[in-house]
């Protein structure tokens, strides 16, 4: 996934992922399917699993994003928005997501500040729970509730090493 990325420079890795979608224009005001706003319509907490391994990740309503990442010692704060599809390119809706210029993402070399954008159907590919709320409070804070590992979990597994 591509939001997925991010290390705050001179501090730990962070992030998702896949690589970007070329030609998906994140700044785009097509509006994305019915559909997609149904399932993104913040409020919610995703947990994901992929090359960077285990991810946390609060979706706020208003548009601001906290990802909890393996082996970060702060929660990333960033944004992230829904952008339609575009018939000329093929492309389907997307999610996009921006975090700091001075973040990177270990996987595909990529530093931060420009917002990346990547399809639907592969971000929820790696969506592997999802709840409503922000358990973990990531919203709201800046170090992360502990160090998480990359290792495949759930939020049970995580919820009961919080307490």
């Amino acid at each position: 996934m591509l939001r997925n990325f991010m290390v705050a420079l001179g501090m730990s890795v962070l992030l998702a992922g896949c690589a970007p979608l070329v030609g998906v224009n994140a700044n785009s005001t097509k509006p994305p399917s019915a559909e997609t706003r149904k399932t993104f319509q913040g409020g919610t907490t995703n947990m994901t699993f992929s090359a960077h391994g285990t991810q946390v990740e609060f979706l706020s309503k208003d548009g601001r994003t906290a990802l909890w990442y393996p082996g970060n010692g702060i929660v990333l704060q960033g944004r992230w928005r829904l952008v339609g599809a575009d018939p000329t390119t093929g492309f389907q809706d997307n999610i996009c997501f921006q975090y700091g210029a001075n973040t990177y993402n270990p996987l595909t070399l990529n530093y931060g500040g420009n917002w990346e954008c990547e399809g639907i159907a592969l971000y929820q590919g790696h969506v592997v729970e999802r709840v409503a709320g922000d358990p973990f409070g990531l919203g709201k804070r800046g170090a992360v509730p502990f160090v998480l590992p990359r290792q495949r979990t759930t939020f049970a597994e995580l919820l009961k090493r919080r307490s």
